[in-house]
């Protein structure tokens, strides 16, 4: 192989030295080994011939910069492995290139275009991007095992070429209007890699490796597909040793393709609402925006990839390989929303309070005087403060001790600052001071300096400082307002009696009797004075109430959405192995089955190898594989109602997910499903949620002919301000109608006593139930007859909704009245099956013996709702069979699924009956269970009636007398709570 060659393959460096020796070599006609080694020992200082060549060569290398140069060259010659030994420049071998810097080069070319055209007028983003490339790794044993999968002696290196193409496309758009929007965001991409392996000894020449590679490549003429090239190129061991391998040992090829798509379209409209009011000759407008909102977002991803290799197995054998994985990810959203806000509403509430408050210009000016702090609150504490900090000695050390003597001026800015920006809104929040001027100021002036930058130490002093001076400043604006009263009073005696009521006029209403006031005006001031004091207070109280509610409406805003989102996630994997001869008769079948497994067709060739070795062709010698397949199907729907810090929301959410491991034959060798239900609700600091959950081992299911599952069900109640009557109603109910199955007798005296036994009433609390299911519970289901779950069903149904006397009283006077039957199931079930309670009524009325008349306008009687009981009572029994049959039917599927042999075990078909019946199961559950909306937390303090009778139904089919349910109650918050057990 020529210099040349190897130069454009960049396989050694292009360097002058070459020419440089050419030269000399011509000249002289000498070898270039000559040159090479006179070269070498000149530049060493070696002078022990002297020939005219050296001679000449000793006068040139003399100057420094030809001599510098010439060590450079010969650097980067060994810096690719080429050195100069025993007087001749050798190329390098295998294990020395490997050590090189050169060891992994990649040549890659780039194309990329983007245009941004406009399609029907909407602008769209284009991008595309092509690589082509090319790569070339010689790695030793250690980095062959991790990166390729091929063993190797320690003596040996693997030499990879590798060729790819990876490619990219993205297409995206986006449209802004003020009611619609979209936004769209797509892309593909593909990359393809083929790796030819090859293994040579370390002490091989790299110079004659390549060489083999580049035959061997030209042989294959890169058709890994191919597989008489394959077999041709492909090499057997040379030994009896399995990993003895010199040449192509091995075949790779990686293929990875992936296409992502996203979009959202939202649309919504603004309306604004504009109004004005008069109020004392002033304007006053309030806007308010109603937006409504519906939004649909869809996204989806698809990820192909598989990795096929070849190999020689014996000296007629291939063994192929093949990896493949496919993941599938969508989700869609959609969601309705509608808001409103306002504003304005503050000053037209201030402006009203102001406006309406019962009293004459005269009153509420002289009312607002008297009101008025006066001097600023604010001004008075910083100025006090900072002269306590000017002329404390004690405060000046602290500071010292803390900061440093050169840090007081700053400190004491810095903390003045923060109070001064806190005491802005002092007025506002010592509002009643006329009354409780000490009390309000001590908690205004804690809770003031509670969130201020201040170290303990400091605060311990300034704390003091502030509360005497909000107090003594208080007290002077009390006094000064009571003397302003007593001049009032005082100016009185010199107005008739007719001037005094009207001027007294306010006090009527605080109860005062006016005209008594104004005949004794003159002898009892004092009384009077402090009479118009509590006066005062009372207005302060009114008005800031008022304005309180004001500015609570000001800050009104509601916002409402519905949400609905359905997720679908599955990923496949399968790793299969096929040994076939290469030179059997059936060559045309074989060579398609090596072609599908090198192209990524695994369920073709799997199919096809599985034919021909069930029909005795001795070509496939073996087949080997796994196929894993998960998937994972969650749905969720949720509406919320959201107010000024506070908020509402009821969701629900469902979860499928099955997980199977299948052989080569097609059988289930593992397999589990799970499936998990949840509800939540919460509103007015109260959440209610429930859980659901079970998984079960298909293979086992199977095997032991029967569906064990692992399940539990939780409920969990939180409450930010428990009451002992909360608490007490809520667990009497399960204790009660349990009668001891559901949770031991005696619970709810000691929950009590526990909750008793905490300082603070009221508190955080969570209460959870805890009710583990049985593995035979769901069996024990599934084996339940039609007849039997309905009459089970009915009779918990019964239990729970008709829990007043008089319900069941009428229940039971209306069934032994019924003309066709007088068994309480048979006449559910009749009662029961009409569509609507009006339908139910007249159908009853229509057939009884008796005179019992239920009028279907009058739905507010008690027939009428024992009428509805019955219908709810109906339905729930139906699902409770529907539920029963459900298990029963997935338990059979479940079984064919384990014992079948499947020709298309790679289909994700294969598995969709299973799927589809652990939803419904779901779906069942989610109708015998319920929580509570937010609204019927206000007024239902109990289990809701499906969770108890749900409850039950679970604990006659367990069966026992032992109580089921483990309960607990955590107290407190974060680090602060405790949790008792119950």
């Amino acid at each position: 192989m020529s210099i040349e060659l190897l130069q454009e393959l960049d396989i050694i460096p292009d360097v002058d030295i070459f020419e440089y020796v050419d030269g000399w070599a011509k000249k002289y006609n000498l070898p270039t080994k000559k040159v090479f080694e006179i070269l070498m020992r000149v530049s060493s200082g070696d002078s022990q011939e002297d020939s005219e060549l050296w001679q000449e060569i000793a006068g040139v290398l003399a100057e420094a910069t030809i001599k510098t140069k010439f060590e450079e060259q010969i650097k980067e010659l060994e810096s690719w492995g080429i050195v100069f030994e025993n007087g001749q420049l050798k190329f390098p071998s295998v294990s020395r290139y490997a050590s090189s810097h050169l060891a992994e080069r990649t040549w890659q070319l780039s194309k990329e275009s983007i245009k941004s055209p406009s399609i029907g007028g909407i602008p769209v983003y284009i991008r595309g991007e092509v690589k082509p490339e090319l790569t070339i790794n010689v790695v030793n044993q250690e980095n062959s095992l991790q990166r390729y999968g091929m063993s190797l002696p320690e003596s040996d290196f693997s030499y990879c070429v590798g060729f790819g193409l990876s490619s990219q496309a993205e297409l995206s758009t986006k449209v802004a209007t003020p009611k619609l929007s979209l936004e769209s965001d797509n892309s593909a991409s593909l990359e393809i890699d083929v790796n030819y392996l090859f293994q040579f000894d370390g002490s091989d020449s790299m110079l004659s490796s390549t060489g083999n590679v580049l035959t061997a490549l030209k042989d294959s003429h890169a058709k890994f597909y191919d597989l008489e090239r394959s077999a041709k190129t492909l090499v057997s061991s040379s030994s009896a040793s399995t990993d003895d391998f010199q040449g192509l040992r091995s075949i790779e090829v990686r293929h990875l393709n992936g296409i992502a798509l996203s979009g959202s379209l939202s649309a919504g409209r603004t309306a604004p609402v504009f109004s004005s009011f008069d109020v004392n000759n002033k304007k006053y407008s309030v806007n308010a925006s109603v937006t409504l909102g519906a939004t649909a977002k869809y996204r989806a991803q698809l990820k192909e990839q598989y990795i096929s290799r070849v190999s020689r197995s014996g000296s007629n054998a291939l063994e192929i390989t093949i990896e493949s994985q496919n993941i599938k990810d969508t989700e869609s959203q959609m969601a309705l929303s509608a808001s409103i806000k306002t504003s304005g509403l503050d000053e037209l509430g201030v402006a009203l309070v102001d406006a309406y408050l019962p009293y004459s210009d005269e009153w509420k000016a002289r009312l607002s005087q008297w009101s008025d702090l006066g001097d600023s609150l604010q001004e008075t504490c910083v100025e006090k403060l900072k002269e306590y900090f000017d002329s404390s000695e004690l405060w000046q050390s602290l500071v010292d001790d803390l900061f440093g003597k050169g840090q007081r001026d700053q400190t004491s800015e810095f903390i003045l600052e923060q109070i001064n920006q806190e005491l802005e809104s002092a007025n506002e929040s010592i509002n009643n001071w006329i009354s409780s001027a000490s009390k309000d100021a001590e908690s205004y002036v804690s809770r003031l300096l509670s969130d201020l930058k201040i170290p303990g130490g400091l605060r311990d002093f300034i704390v003091p400082q502030l509360n005497s001076t909000v107090t003594e400043f208080i007290d002077k604006k009390k006094e000064e307002v009571k003397s302003n009263i007593e001049q009032e009073v005082q100016a009185l005696n010199s107005q008739s009696e007719e001037q005094v009521k009207d001027w007294l006029a306010p006090l009527a209403t605080i109860g005062e009797n006016v005209d008594e006031l104004a005949a004794s005006v003159n002898q009892s001031a004092n009384i009077l004075v402090n009479k118009l004091l509590t006066f005062l207070e009372d207005y302060q109280t009114l008005r800031q109430r008022l304005l309180n509610a004001a500015k609570k409406t000001a800050e009104f805003q509601l916002a409402l959405q519905l949400q609905y989102s359905r997720s679908l996630q599955s990923k496949s994997n399968a790793l299969l192995k096929i040994v076939l001869l290469d030179n059997e008769s059936s060559e045309n079948q074989v060579a398609k089955i090596y072609r599908d497994m090198m192209l990524g067709n695994v369920g073709d060739a799997l199919t096809q190898a599985r034919a021909l070795q069930a029909a005795g062709d001795t070509s496939v010698i073996s087949i080997e594989g796994t196929f894993e397949q998960w998937q994972q199907e969650a749905e969720s729907t949720s509406i919320g109602i959201q107010l000024p810090n506070f908020k509402l929301y009821h969701n629900k959410k469902r979860i499928s997910e099955i997980e199977t491991t299948i052989n080569q034959n097609g059988q289930l060798t593992f397999g589990s499903l799970k499936g998990t239900f949840e509800e939540a609700s919460q509103g007015f600091n109260e959440s209610r949620k429930l859980t659901l959950f079970n998984t079960t081992n298909l293979v086992q299911a199977a095997k032991q002919s029967e569906l064990p599952m692992i399940g539990g069900l939780g409920y969990t109640l939180t409450d930010e301000s428990l009451k002992s009557g909360e608490l007490q109603t809520f667990l009497s109910n399960i204790e009660d109608v349990g009668e001891g199955k559901l949770i031991a007798k005696g619970t709810t005296k000691r929950a009590l006593e526990l909750y008793s036994k905490v300082k603070k009433p009221d508190l955080y609390a969570v209460l959870r139930l805890n009710f583990m299911l049985p593995s035979s519970f769901f069996n024990k289901v599934s084996n339940l007859s039609e007849q039997r779950a309905y009459e089970m069903a009915c009779d918990r149904a019964l239990d729970v909704f008709f829990d007043y006397d008089k319900y069941a009283s009428y229940f039971y006077q209306m069934r032994n009245s019924f003309k066709y039957t007088n068994d309480t199931y048979e006449f559910i079930k009749k009662i029961g099956r009409k569509n609507f309670p009006k339908q139910a009524a007249e159908y009853f009325t229509q057939n009884n013996r008796e005179d019992i008349t239920i009028v279907s306008s009058d739905t507010s009687s008690g027939l009428y709702d024992v009428i509805k009981l019955i219908i709810k009572t109906h339905k729930y029994a139906r699902e409770f069979v529907e539920l029963s049959g459900n298990l029963d039917r997935l338990f059979k599927e479940i079984k064919d699924l384990v014992e079948s042999t499947d020709d298309n075990i790679v289909d994700s078909k294969f598995l969709k009956p299973v799927r589809k019946l652990s939803q419904e199961v779901n779906d069942n559950i989610d109708d015998l269970t319920s929580v509570s909306g937010v609204v019927e937390m206000l007024f239902n303090d109990k289990l809701q009636r499906m969770n108890l009778i749900f409850l039950l139904l679970i604990s006659d089919v367990i069966g026992g007398t032992a109580p089921h349910i483990v309960a607990s109650l955590s107290v407190g918050k974060g680090k602060n709570s405790e949790t008792f057990m119950i």
